[in-house]
């Protein structure tokens, strides 16, 4: 069993396991994979909040087949994921 303190989606400390969505590395570091357009915003592990963002194939067919859609997915790209970073 896996025990967190914040967020059921992250291994714990020290723990070996490491999930579909998320990994912890031996000095802390936490990786959590997210889709576009996912919500990001108040995201605490740890009583941490997110310092990096690495975007992979942001855009695919589905999303940006309209122009609505890929305003949507700008607005979360500008508004929430890059306002939810710590800038620290």
């Amino acid at each position: 069993m896996i025990e967190t303190e914040e967020d059921d989606d992250v291994p714990g400390k020290g723990s070996k396991i490491w999930r579909k969505n998320a990994f912890r590395t031996n000095d802390g570091t936490c990786v959590l994979g997210k889709g576009a357009g996912q919500q990001i915003r108040g995201t605490n592990l740890f009583g941490k909040r997110p310092h990096l963002a690495i975007v992979d194939d942001m855009y695919s067919r589905n999303n940006a087949k309209t122009e609505t859609r890929l305003q949507d997915l700008n607005r979360w790209f500008f508004a929430e994921l890059s306002n939810s970073l710590d800038g620290e």
